[in-house]
């Protein structure tokens, strides 16, 4: 009985780090300017996992028996998938600075220094 409830809480958490790592991917979405087609596939694919954890939590829910390591598995591909997608913010940041700074660059006369 204990091991079930474990499973049962172990997959929920699951499924609640999934859904704010998704929901993330999607908001993330307008700074992935030239990259959206990329973009749109991990946020998808993000969706589906998280439609894949709900199917195995109504499965425990309905007393279902699933395997607990595959349990701990799917928490620790969650938690990754979420800190890597806030990590990425990071990333886009940076991209667009760069990116502002070179139109900036090249928008100025290299002799007078003048845009």
């Amino acid at each position: 009985m204990k091991m079930a409830l474990l499973i049962q809480i172990t997959i929920t958490l699951s499924v609640v780090i999934q859904l704010f790592a998704a929901v993330i991917a999607l908001s993330r979405l307008s700074l992935a300017k030239s990259f959206k087609t990329a973009w749109i596939c991990i946020s998808l694919a993000l969706f589906l996992m998280l439609e894949r954890r709900l199917i195995s939590l109504w499965h425990v829910y309905q007393g279902g028996l699933e395997d607990p390591v595959n349990s701990l598995l799917g928490l620790a591909v969650s938690v990754f998938m979420l800190m890597g997608l806030i990590g990425l913010k990071r990333l886009f940041r940076q991209m667009h600075e760069q990116t502002n700074n070179l139109q900036n660059i090249a928008n100025t006369d290299f002799l007078t220094g003048l845009n």
